[in-house]
């Protein structure tokens, strides 16, 4: 990589640093301010998905690496209240019973298929 092109260190979870060139990285940029890097290892293949803070996600831009933006709509982003608890499978079947209460069985099997 000694043609002048920019190298962008990278470290692999199961091999280690290796550098890349920009192009060899894509970053994603959510609405929602936590942005990640990617690349694929060029020793094992798999694909690493790391955070990227927001100045070296400036950094990573200038030099070239491609991005998109993904838009997270805020309902994604909400949690419940904590003393709201899981749904349960008991809970599932109650509002499938409650279901067969409201409609005939028989447009339910129609829905399903």
């Amino acid at each position: 990589m000694d043609d002048g092109t920019p190298s962008i260190w990278v470290t692999c979870p199961a091999c280690g640093d290796q550098r890349l060139r920009p192009s060899a990285l894509h970053i994603t940029v959510y609405s929602h301010g936590r942005n990640v890097y990617r690349f694929f290892c060029h020793q094992c293949a798999d694909e690493v998905v790391k955070p990227v803070p927001q100045e070296t996600c400036e950094l990573l831009l200038e030099a070239g690496v491609e991005y998109n933006e993904v838009h997270v709509p805020a309902e994604v982003l909400e949690h419940p209240p904590a003393h709201v608890p899981p749904i349960s499978p008991d809970d599932v079947l109650e509002f499938i019973l409650e279901l067969r209460q409201m409609r005939p069985a028989s447009s339910l099997d129609a829905a399903g298929s």
